[in-house]
């Protein structure tokens, strides 16, 4: 079967790379695939945004000789002679054929210089174990090993292999996060290997941070809900740690938070992108107690940044104070420092209507608010450094929050009235 129709209609920034690919390929007579998703996608008529090329050679110097064609920034990962070409719109990975042999489950690879049959047959799934060749005579020949059209016809899910998961025990992730994504179904022999892999607590022997970059590319689905709900019913969250139990209500509120974040898109009153994984990560250990919390964070070692606003999402006394009626001022105050993620949380998972007010409240009219007016500004007045400043700039901002005071000028002439009040002058 030859696709290289399909590619001619593909965007003109994709096939302007695959072109590139197949000269630097002709060039230096080395055979260039493109495979995995891109392949499985453009079967399926669907856009996808990542270039894979596979090699029967150097990957990080095929890379270097296509960033000569195209620009770019290389990112090399030299332990699988793979790299990873940045351009302004879209990203190419590009990796040698290899084979892969494992020491023990879960271990990574060993790898060696291969075929590109042999580097199909290490792949996860049949769907995703198919390449299309790039070079000029065989442009468009569709390379199919082990079945992978048949399995995009039947709509079902396959590995190549009996001992799939034991190699790799995050395919079972992958299987999940795949099966939920293209509403495929498991083939019966993978329902088995899934039933086997259970059995023997297969998740149980991989490397907690490799489990928890799968995890957050489920997360980062399109249905994260519909993720984590097969994930919880043929696996459980206890092979990341025993504590984590995720109840039918916790899933709803995975559901309920997609809901709330488009709404609140839809009405603008985000005022910078989410990183919506976060929200639904922390329904996922919304449950945890103190010790427990800091038990699975220690385990998956995430970012800084994004640990602190887990953190913050169990900060109970904040959520106490937001179900009263208080001041614009103490509303502000409360949320200001927190990320937008910590605060969809708090709407989310607390039905109280006064917080759920204090929150929009927050969100469509007090967070862009910010005092123009500064310390510098104070000195100039002759007020010397000291606490006061922070007494008047919070005097003036529950006047900005009221609508009493706007630009710098009006902030600067409050100030000296308050300076006044106060026996300064």
């Amino acid at each position: 079967m030859n696709l290289g129709k399909k590619i001619d209609k593909l965007p003109f920034y994709i096939t302007r790379i695959l072109r590139a690919a197949s000269l630097v390929g002709d060039q230096r007579k080395i055979r260039v695939f493109l495979v995995g998703g891109g392949v499985r996608d453009m079967l399926l008529d669907k856009r996808n945004f990542d270039i894979d090329l596979a090699v029967e050679g150097e990957g990080i110097r095929f890379s270097q000789l296509l960033q000569q064609e195209l620009g770019g920034e290389i990112i090399k990962h030299s332990d699988f002679d793979t790299a990873t070409l940045k351009l302004s719109d879209i990203k190419v990975d590009v990796s040698a054929c290899r084979r892969e042999d494992y020491a023990f489950a879960g271990a990574l690879p060993r790898v060696s210089p291969a075929s590109l049959e042999e580097d199909l047959q290490r792949r996860d799934f049949t769907i995703n174990a198919m390449a299309i060749s790039l070079n000029k005579d065989t442009w468009g020949e569709l390379i199919d090993l082990f079945g992978g059209r048949r399995d995009l016809r039947q709509k079902q899910l396959n590995v190549l292999h009996s001992k799939s998961f034991i190699d790799d025990p995050t395919r079972i992730l992958r299987c999940l996060r795949l099966k939920v994504r293209l509403g495929f179904k498991y083939s019966s022999s993978l329902k088995k290997l899934l039933s086997q892999a259970k059995e023997k607590e297969l998740l149980r022997l991989v490397n907690v941070q490799r489990i928890r970059d799968e995890l957050i590319l489920m997360l980062k689905e399109q249905e994260p809900y519909l993720q984590m709900k097969e994930l919880n019913f043929l696996f459980g969250l206890k092979f990341i740690d025993e504590s984590i139990n995720i109840s039918n209500k916790d899933l709803r509120l995975i559901l309920n938070a997609q809901k709330t974040i488009l709404r609140l898109k839809e009405k603008s009153l985000l005022k910078r992108e989410l990183d919506e994984w976060i929200i639904y990560m922390m329904v996922v250990v919304c449950n945890l107690n103190k010790k427990n919390l800091a038990s699975v964070l220690a385990k998956m070692r995430l970012r800084r940044g994004e640990e602190k606003r887990i953190v913050d999402s169990h900060r109970k006394e904040i959520v106490r104070q937001l179900k009263t009626k208080i001041t614009s001022f103490r509303i502000y105050k409360l949320l200001k420092p927190l990320s937008f993620e910590v605060i969809v949380f708090f709407y989310v998972k607390e039905k109280n209507r006064i917080l759920r007010r204090n929150i929009i409240d927050f969100l469509a009219k007090y967070n862009n608010i910010t005092l123009n007016i500064s310390g510098k500004d104070l000195l100039q007045l002759g007020v010397k450094p000291s606490s006061v400043y922070g007494k008047i700039l919070d005097a003036l901002l529950k006047k900005k929050l009221k609508g009493k005071i706007h630009s710098l000028t009006e902030e600067l002439e409050e100030a000296r009235a308050i300076l006044r009040r106060w026996h300064f002058y």
